[in-house]
């Protein structure tokens, strides 16, 4: 007997950047969806994922949502207004030439905000670049996460963009982490995403849409 905890939904989640044959990914989902029938349970994160599950991959259990886990720091900080920090993958799905590109934009105009970079992945490099070109970027590079939680309490915001195309299959780690150190959120997203809807409903701060101007207003509005 076995419990079956989706963070992620494969191969779906996997496919939004490495595009497979359809025969493999058909195949996948087959097998993946015989592993959910035989669950004793079946955990995953967000309501848009269980429905997912239950619609598009015909499911009938019943599917318990958990929230990701997170550390807590461990000592209370002085935390410096506005910083605002980005922790975790610097992967496909988080957009992150999009938001160098932001930064940048927005930085050449004259902002004030000081910005630090945590995680390493296939994007990092540019988090590097941006902190060689500007006093007011600190790049980090990877840490473990109990030295990544307490770096996260000492910032105001926590920076949190996401390809909306993946939301349905996954939902990002970096949420509890943020919410652990009790920073602010400036997610960017769709508007009607289970990630915008997790920051509304919470009141955990500001929701930009995935557009260069519009991520600089919202730097701006901070």
């Amino acid at each position: 007997k076995y419990t079956y905890h989706l963070q992620d939904i494969h191969p779906e989640a996997s496919s939004v950047v490495v595009k497979m044959p359809a025969l493999l990914h058909w195949f996948l989902v087959r097998l993946d969806n015989i592993t959910l029938r035989y669950a004793k349970s079946i955990v995953t994160l967000t309501p848009s994922m269980a429905e997912y599950l239950q619609g598009e991959r015909g499911i009938t259990s019943l599917v318990h949502l958990v929230d990701n886990a997170s550390a807590y720091p461990t000592e209370s900080y002085q935390r410096i207004k506005n910083t605002m920090v980005f922790c975790g993958n610097a992967g496909r799905l988080q957009e992150i030439p999009l938001v160098v590109s932001a930064i940048e934009g927005y930085l050449e105009r004259g902002g004030k905000l000081s910005f630090t970079f945590l995680g390493s992945g296939t994007h990092a490099h540019l988090f590097r670049e941006l902190s060689d070109r500007w006093s007011n970027v600190v790049c980090l590079g990877y840490l473990p996460l109990d030295e990544a939680i307490e770096v996260l309490g000492q910032h105001e915001w926590g920076l949190l963009p996401v390809n909306n195309s993946v939301l349905k299959y996954a939902f990002p780690s970096k949420t509890s982490a943020y919410a652990a150190a009790e920073c602010k959120i400036l997610a960017i997203c769709e508007q009607d995403s289970s990630l915008a809807s997790w920051v509304y409903s919470g009141q955990r701060g500001l929701v930009s849409l995935p557009v260069v101007e519009s991520i600089i207003d919202a730097f701006f509005s901070i």
